[in-house]
């Protein structure tokens, strides 16, 4: 048993960050179904990787964040799509989903409608600057709010100027945000009886990543500066050594810099192999990630659904 097996989540996200947020949630037995655009999916099924994986709809960006789940093919820019999103949504624990905001109201897929039905319901949205606010209907990416936040102005040289990170790091961040808070909110939802709605922005999660820096510029006026391969607060940094390789140190303290220069190697080094462990469960991967749509009939018909329902919402073009 994993620590999710019996929650049930409605995914009504895309990209990288919602995607993200969800798989995790997944690798610890949470059934999650995906709620995609029939006919175009996810546009990370796309993207990068071998290129007949990407004609099949598994393009690496998809496929490394949506293993263990389920994907079903609704339109809900029909009535009748959004309907059925309704209706899903009697029966899970959370809906979540990345949309600018809006969005959610404007489909009729809001909090306020979903836990009408389903006072237990959590749901929570992701977004680049939050529900509310001056900055709340900006769209925006990663490298985007890697700039705005000010985490590029301390990336760099003073001569390189500003630079992104190579990975989509506040994508990666604010999913993994997204997916503790949701796990909190479920876990009060246990203890109260009460759902709740959870706002999560990629911006606050970045303010977070850099607390030091922003308690300095708040308290201090200090504003950050590049700092290269250099660490702000230790001595040890990246050096070249003989033969032209680049060595990156890490020494902070006074027995820490006594231990470097003055060791005895074990010859033996530590490998990470995963995020976290545990006792008893954990992460475990336990299906691929599903072609587009492959599970919407099932998902329908555990839904309590029938057969010709089914056919008719197949008709009207809400599901595919």
């Amino acid at each position: 048993m994993r620590a999710l097996d019996g929650c049930r989540i409605l995914d009504v996200s895309h990209v990288i960050a919602g995607p993200f947020r969800t798989a995790q949630l997944a690798l610890l037995g949470a059934e999650v179904i995906r709620v995609e655009q029939p006919g175009i999916g996810d546009y990370m099924r796309g993207r990068d990787g071998d290129d007949a994986l990407r004609r099949q709809g598994m393009g690496d960006h998809f496929a490394i964040q949506n293993a263990n789940k389920r994907s079903i093919a609704i339109n809900l820019e029909t009535l009748e799509g959004r309907d059925l999103a309704r209706r899903l949504a009697r029966g899970v624990d959370a809906v979540v989903e990345n949309f600018r905001p809006g969005v959610m109201a404007r489909l009729g897929l809001d909090h306020a409608t979903l836990s009408a039905e389903n006072p237990r319901l959590v749901t929570l949205s992701l977004s680049g600057y939050g529900q509310s606010g001056p900055l709340a209907a900006r769209g925006t990416y990663d490298n985007v709010v890697q700039a705005f936040s000010g985490l590029m102005g301390m990336t760099g040289t003073a001569e390189s100027g500003p630079l992104k990170a190579g990975a989509p790091i506040l994508d990666h961040a604010s999913g993994t945000m997204a997916a503790f808070a949701l796990t909190a909110a479920l876990l009060r939802r246990e203890r109260t009886g009460q759902g709740q709605h959870v706002d999560v922005s990629m911006l606050d999660t970045t303010f977070l990543l850099m607390a030091p820096v922003i308690s300095s510029l708040l308290n201090g006026g200090r504003a950050p500066k590049p700092h290269a391969n250099e660490h702000a607060l230790a001595g040890a940094s990246c050096y070249e050594a003989a033969d032209g390789a680049l060595i990156m140190l890490g020494a902070c303290t006074q027995r820490q810099f006594e231990t470097l220069w003055w060791p005895s190697a074990s010859g033996e080094i530590a490998i990470p192999v995963g995020a976290w462990r545990a006792d008893t469960d954990g992460p475990a991967l336990d299906r691929p990630p599903p072609r587009l749509g492959a599970d919407t009939e099932a998902v329908l018909r555990e839904a309590g659904l029938t057969q010709a329902e089914i056919a008719a919402l197949r008709a009207a073009g809400a599901i595919a």
